[in-house]
């Protein structure tokens, strides 16, 4: 029996990524690092930078509601309880290559066959192209 998904509405937003942003990439990925700042300040700083970046891109301005960012972000989860977010960016990133690509396969099982090659990297590694992906689709 197929396994689908079904994809998630919602644009990427483009960045530039150079050498020069390669190596600020670095920089700052140890500026807060684990053991500088907590887990919680990190989202914090996601959730910033993700709602100044919103602001000006599609022109949705979170940046001083956070009440209905709370109140939208709950809606758009159906209030999941203990939300992972590898899983959920797994189904969002998973939702754009579709978006972008009609032939992307909605069967988990077809997919499963697509990163065979993949299995075989270490998590670390899986980690280090997720980042490189997510940073070329900001060009």
């Amino acid at each position: 029996m197929a396994i689908t998904l079904t994809p998630i509405p919602g644009p990427t937003t483009p960045v530039p990524n150079t050498s020069a942003a390669a190596t600020a990439f670095a920089n700052d990925y140890f500026k807060v690092a684990q053991g500088v700042i907590s887990t919680r300040e990190r989202k914090e700083l996601q959730i910033i930078g993700l709602a100044h970046e919103l602001k000006i891109v599609r022109s949705i301005d979170y940046t001083t509601k956070y009440p209905q960012l709370v109140a939208d972000s709950q809606t758009f989860t159906r209030g999941i309880n203990f939300l992972d977010l590898d899983t959920a960016f797994a189904a969002i990133d998973w939702s754009n290559g579709k978006a972008a690509d009609a032939t992307l396969s909605n069967d988990l099982n077809v997919l499963g066959k697509e990163g065979r090659a993949l299995r075989e990297l270490h998590e670390d590694q899986l980690n280090r192209m997720i980042v490189l992906l997510e940073c070329m689709l900001q060009e």
